[in-house]
């Protein structure tokens, strides 16, 4: 997964933070994509928009009226939720470990959801930076 391909060549690859944790940088500073797999073949797979701090919380207050744009713009089954964070609202996607048959689907799945994530998350900033620029 740290060396997979992503779409945006200006993506830099994720970095393993823990076993079977990584982080995904994003244009924003103290914002960043997370993904894990927890809980082993009967645990969940899941992704979320994650930071920290004052910068982190003005992002998601500038992101809050393209919401319903951002959602439909991730990938497939990402929601408005807390259960990967397990304490804030956030951009999220989980789903069973059991839900695939191998570990490679499951690869591919985290793999295309950073993919998804960082792209729409990538634009978005973009987008705000500029008009914080003008």
């Amino acid at each position: 997964m740290l060396e997979a391909k992503y779409t945006d060549p200006d993506q830099e690859p994720p970095r393993l933070y823990y076993p079977n944790y990584i982080k995904a940088s994003l244009p924003w500073q103290d914002a960043w994509i997370s993904a894990f797999r927890f809980g082993g073949d009967n645990g969940n797979l899941a992704i979320y928009l994650t930071g920290k701090g004052q910068s982190f919380v003005e992002l998601i207050a500038a992101l809050d009226p393209f919401k319903a744009q951002i959602l439909s713009e991730l990938p497939k089954g990402s929601v408005w939720g807390h259960q990967a964070s397990g304490k804030t609202e956030a951009y999220e996607a989980i789903v069973k470990a059991n839900a695939f048959e191998s570990e490679d689907q499951k690869r591919a799945w985290l793999i295309s959801m950073i993919d998804g994530f960082t792209s729409v998350f990538r634009t978005h900033i973009e987008r705000i930076s500029r008009t914080l620029d003008t």
